[in-house]
Formats: C-alpha cells, sequence, structure tokens
C-alpha cells in the first residue's frame, strides 16, 4: 500500500517549496489591479492618472484633454498603500 506524503514531514515537505523544508519564506502576491492603475516615477514616486478620462471626451476641449492625459504623483499618505501592493515594485 503507498501511503500518501504528508504535509508535516519534513522529509517530504520539499515538493511544497522546491527547497528544503523550513529554509524559504513565503512569496508575497503582487495586486495585479494596482500594477495595473499605477506607474513608478525615476525618481521612485508613485504616480497615477487623472479620472474623467474617458467618459464624455468628445465635449471636452483640448486643453482639458491633454491635463487628463497626463500623469501626477500620488499623494505622500496614500503611496506607501501602493507600495504595499506592489511589493517587487511594478513588473516590466
Amino acid at each position: 500500500m503507498i501511503e500518501p506524503r504528508l504535509r508535516n514531514d519534513p522529509d517530504q515537505a520539499s515538493f511544497l517549496t522546491g527547497k528544503e523544508y523550513g529554509n524559504s519564506m513565503p512569496k508575497v502576491k503582487t495586486h495585479k489591479g494596482a500594477a495595473k492603475r499605477f506607474k513608478l516615477s525615476g525618481t521612485g514616486k508613485v504616480m497615477r492618472s487623472k479620472n474623467s478620462r474617458y467618459h464624455f471626451r468628445i465635449r471636452k476641449s483640448a486643453r482639458v484633454k491633454n491635463m487628463i492625459d497626463k500623469s501626477i504623483v500620488m499623494s505622500e499618505a496614500l503611496a506607501p498603500h501602493v507600495r504595499a501592493a506592489l511589493p517587487y515594485g511594478l513588473p516590466d
């Protein structure tokens, strides 16, 4: 009779981590919604896009459209929350 692998058995746990049992830290997942919405500037600041980008765009003037299309720096109060959602920075 073949016994199933036990998750708590140190000899059989290498299939779970790919390394020796107990020597690896868990991976932290990137929040994919945040990765699509935010960018990092060259100096490391978090950049975000402005709102009102698509709705009723025809009736907006060219000046307003140009202003909306540019990214702005995220507020210093909310930037740490975005950085926590992106533990490894932004994917390339």
